[in-house]
């Protein structure tokens, strides 16, 4: 049998989904350190070991020495962060002999090649999972985690239209679309889920979300729990998509890539609608969804 996987490096512990992993892989035994940049001041609890690299293959390789898994949550549209560091990190954790690679993806389903037309960003994830594929020969494995869109997060911080604050929001399209939602502890937990049993997830992607749901139920839901009506503007996909085609070209990445990330998570482009699939993978991993009635009431309490 295969020794279980016990140590593991974490880069991007400090974003969003890495803030929410570390404690999680903490919580399950993992001996966990943290890959940062020289430059960074973030602060970690004291059992975990800190890495401060430039991404220099001499600074990977050392932080890299002895780790069974390397769990990738570097957040940017730069392709030479999100692709250029990937692809280094992946090659120096092959030569560290390192067993299990989790790449960035945490969002939608990047693995349809129609992706990178429809959503240009798309294409720096897939030249990551494209090169992970191309070393499967070393041994190293890879799982890609497919979650679809950020649920709790961005119904907290106003992202996908949401405002619950000031009781507003953007309906995309007719509001009706279904979506693949996950929460951040998902997250956390399904990367837990696969480096306990890693072999399940083998070489592919594994695909989980919190609720299946659209915009409209979740308006609904926020209103019933509130008491209050939302004041709704309305948007298209087509439009948001084209004007972020067009940033996205003219080199402004961010603004580009936020416009056309939220397009292609509303417009029903078969980027983020994989409930069968998610189901499928959540009874293999073990892993539950949370009732939409719990994720808003709890956002509710922390942004009413």
């Amino acid at each position: 049998m295969t020794s279980p996987i016990k140590n593991v490096i974490l880069a991007g512990a400090g974003g969003n989904t890495g803030q929410a992993t570390l404690p999680a892989l903490l919580n399950a035994g993992f001996n966990v350190s943290v890959l940062t940049r020289s430059s960074s001041n973030a602060a970690f609890p004291e059992s975990v070991t800190v890495h401060a690299t430039d991404y220099s293959e001499a600074s990977l390789s050392e932080a890299f020495k002895g780790q069974d898994a390397v769990v990738s949550m570097v957040g940017s549209f730069e392709p030479k962060v999100l692709t250029d560091v990937q692809v280094k990190m992946v090659d120096v954790a092959v030569k560290a002999g390192v067993r299990w690679f989790i790449p960035s993806e945490y969002g939608m389903d990047t693995s349809p090649e129609k992706g990178e037309e429809l959503c240009p960003p798309l294409k720096l994830k897939r030249a990551v999972s494209g090169h992970l594929k191309s070393l499967e020969s070393s041994g190293m494995g890879w799982t890609g985690i497919i979650v679809g869109a950020f649920f709790d997060w961005a119904l907290e911080n106003g992202f996908m239209g949401w405002n619950i604050p000031d009781r507003k929001v953007t309906i995309f399209d007719t509001g009706d679309q279904p979506l693949c939602l996950t929460n951040l502890d998902l997250i956390a937990q399904t990367v837990v889920a696969v480096l306990q049993q890693p072999e399940k997830a083998r070489n592919t992607f594994v695909y989980v979300n919190s609720a299946f749901t659209s915009q409209n139920k979740i308006l609904a839901e926020l209103e019933k729990q509130l008491g209050q009506n939302f004041e709704t503007d309305h948007a298209r996909t087509q439009d948001l998509a084209a004007e972020g085609r067009k940033r996205w070209a003219d080199g402004e990445l961010f603004a580009g890539a936020y416009n056309v990330i939220l397009a292609a998570l509303n417009g029903g482009w078969g980027l983020n609608e994989f409930e069968e699939k998610s189901k499928n993978w959540m009874q293999i991993l073990g892993l539950e969804e949370e009732a939409l009635e719990t994720t808003i009431e709890r956002v509710i309490a922390k942004c009413k």
